[in-house]
């Protein structure tokens, strides 16, 4: 059945609207100060500049500008990559834009700043560059998912489901667009709007799971950038100050003591316990609590993994891993893991196969 062209363009237009005004939503929040809220804007902003220049080319009958067409395969190029460090930096939340990550924007860039010069001979014929990108891309797809494989039975895996539900449906829609146009292009399987169409339903979706589950595209902490506004350290110290925090925590694991706390911490690393807290809530993007609380529930996790200690009852793992009381362990296990303890155990303690759990 042939869709009428003014439903087409009604639901395709529409997509690229709305991603656009998502995109500049969270360029322009003062909330959404994090780097995956960035490398979100940056991907819905590709995403749209990519649909719009599909729209405008099928429904000007091939008549676009070159240099328009020109910035729309930048945007296609782009996709991808920050698609993968999108990824890179939800799943790392105190990692901050490294200039390696740069390399990976290079040739979008480069396609941008040749956007006047280039003609459609460079995509369609003689160079093959619209062949070539949808090979790159298609690159780019199998890393993010193997990222994402590769998170997702990690040994140290603390992410929700709901997490996991949205990092997986935004990487399977972009994978169904580009398989949509190099079906299109390469086998001449599906009629040229379906990607728009595809990408539109995505949009939908996205904006669906945002409301349902805002918390979770949108974490942030509360108040930080406005607390520390007029803090003297800078993001070098922040980053020393983290990593000498780090070291301790997994060298000594002084969170197996139930009344560990951020003074005993600041005497570790050799700083004051405003320092400490800065740094915690600055680079780490969590609380005191929380920070140990995750340490001592990737503990407790391996633990219960462990095949050696199957015997070891559920309340002795959870003193070992610094939880003061029983109730209080299974509460935060099940909230965080959507497993008891108990199930997680039978799930993942299989010495035949050796399943691994979680990730941080």
């Amino acid at each position: 059945m042939k869709i009428p062209v003014e439903i087409l363009l009604i639901t395709c237009s529409t997509g690229a609207i709305q991603s656009g005004f998502f995109s500049v939503y969270l360029f322009l929040s003062k909330k959404r100060t994090t780097l995956s809220h960035k490398m979100l804007a940056c991907l819905l902003l590709a995403l749209t500049l990519r649909m719009t220049k599909s729209v405008g080319y099928y429904f000007s009958y091939n008549n676009l500008p070159a240099s328009v067409e020109n910035v729309g395969y930048a945007a296609h190029i782009a996709i991808a990559p920050l698609l993968l460090l999108y990824i890179k930096s939800f799943l790392h939340p105190d990692s901050g834009f490294e200039k390696k990550y740069w390399i990976h924007l290079v040739p979008a860039l480069c396609i941008l700043l040749l956007s006047p010069f280039l003609d459609r001979n460079f995509w369609l014929s003689e160079f093959h560059g619209y062949r070539v990108s949808l090979f790159y891309m298609g690159i780019y797809l199998v890393f993010s998912f193997y990222l994402l494989w590769k998170k997702f039975y990690s040994k140290k895996n603390l992410r929700s489901r709901q997490e996991w539900a949205w990092l997986f449906i935004l990487t399977g829609g972009i994978a169904f667009i580009w398989a949509a146009y190099a079906a299109n292009f390469l086998l001449g399987w599906v009629a040229y709007m379906t990607a728009p169409v595809i990408f539109s339903f995505l949009i939908y979706s996205i904006s669906y799971f945002a409301l349902k589950q805002h918390s979770v595209l949108f974490k942030e902490t509360k108040g930080t950038e406005a607390r520390y506004k007029n803090s003297s350290l800078s993001q070098q110290q922040l980053q020393f100050w983290g990593n000498q925090i780090q070291g301790v925590m997994e060298k000594e694991k002084p969170w197996r003591d139930p009344q560990f706390n951020l003074t005993r911490l600041s005497r570790l690393i050799s700083t004051s316990p405003h320092i400490t807290s800065e740094v915690i809530n600055r680079h780490f993007q969590k609380n005191f609590p929380d920070f140990i609380t995750g340490f001592r529930l990737t503990d407790a996790s391996e633990m219960l993994r462990n095949v050696l200690l199957q015997q070891e009852k559920i309340a002795s793992i959870a003193f070992e891993a610094g939880f003061s009381t029983v109730s209080s362990f299974n509460t935060v296990f099940k909230k965080q893991l959507q497993l008891t303890p108990s199930e997680y155990r039978k799930k993942f303690c299989k010495p035949e196969t050796g399943e691994p759990g979680l990730q941080d």
